[in-house]
């Protein structure tokens, strides 16, 4: 997994100027806003980080911008705007999971004259529909073709996102 936003497109371009409207947040309470695990983690991250989208054979997490997700620099992960990483015991090993939060959709931002204005508690316009029905259908396409699904699974073992299983 790489380090920073993992967003491609017009967002993450050169050029563009990210400004913050006042809210009165610091950086570090921007962060725990943006990212802040709320107990919806479905997925561990390590799968998440290798499902590839059934049309574009890219990372999902590489294309989340297309659903309307807004890039974070910041964030260590390289995980979106609303997305939350959270690490939990399971089965004698401790695994990251992901989900989203409250600042998915009350994370908004426009674009004009080459600058992104970023406002946190604006409506943003995620559709989550249609990121639901993508993942969905990766998954689908993966679990029909064995090669795909191998490959995942090595992947998925091969990220840095779970610690050795501890055998009590």
């Amino acid at each position: 997994c790489a380090t920073g936003a993992r967003l491609h497109g017009r967002r993450d371009q050169p050029g563009y100027e990210l400004i913050h409207l006042e809210t009165g947040l610091t950086e570090q309470e921007r962060q725990v806003w943006y990212h802040l695990p709320e107990g919806s983690e479905v997925l561990p991250l390590s799968l998440f980080d290798t499902l590839k989208d059934r049309r574009t054979g890219k990372a999902v997490i590489e294309i989340l911008d297309r659903f309307g997700f807004l890039p974070d620099p910041e964030n260590k992960e390289g995980l979106p705007v609303g997305f939350a990483a959270h690490v939990r015991s399971e089965f004698g090993a401790r695994i990251t999971g992901v989900g989203i939060n409250c600042a998915a959709c009350h994370t908004g931002q426009i674009e004009y004259g080459g600058k992104r204005i970023r406002m946190e508690g604006a409506p943003n316009l995620v559709d989550f529909e249609a990121f639901v029905l993508d993942v969905e259908a990766s998954f689908k396409h993966v679990l029909r073709h064995p090669v795909q699904l191998c490959r995942l699974i090595r992947d998925t073992i091969r990220t840095r996102h779970t610690d050795p299983v501890e055998i009590p």
